[in-house]
């Protein structure tokens, strides 16, 4: 019996590298998908606004990009604290972190839209 468990434990050490192996190589095939669509567009959006609204068209992402910072994380650490209070039946915790999750979820489709 303990040797099953120990061949699950290393089974499952096993899977959780390779998790992080792939969630980090998508991570940096994401950056440099970016990277490139960013250099394919950058003279075709240039060409089609001209350099005044092309301007225009930076600063507005730049301040969008400023306002996602100050999201600093919260809308994961919430939705990690409304399954930990789902996971515990905690139902003085789980209304607040509902509501919580519910406005980030909204700010973030906000965001998007922009």
């Amino acid at each position: 019996m303990l040797r099953r468990q120990s061949r699950c434990v290393h089974r499952d050490e096993a899977v959780s590298r390779i998790r992080v192996v792939l969630n980090s190589l998508s991570g940096v095939g994401l950056f440099l998908t970016d990277a490139i669509v960013s250099l394919i567009m950058t003279p075709i959006i240039v060409l089609s606004l001209g350099n005044r609204d092309y301007g225009l068209w930076e600063l507005m992402l730049s301040i969008v990009g400023y306002l996602g910072i100050l999201d600093i994380g919260m809308g994961p650490a919430v939705m990690r604290d409304v399954a930990h209070a789902e996971a515990r039946s905690d139902t003085s915790q789980r209304a607040p972190l509902q509501l919580w999750s519910l406005l980030m979820r909204e700010h973030h489709a906000s965001d998007s839209k922009a």
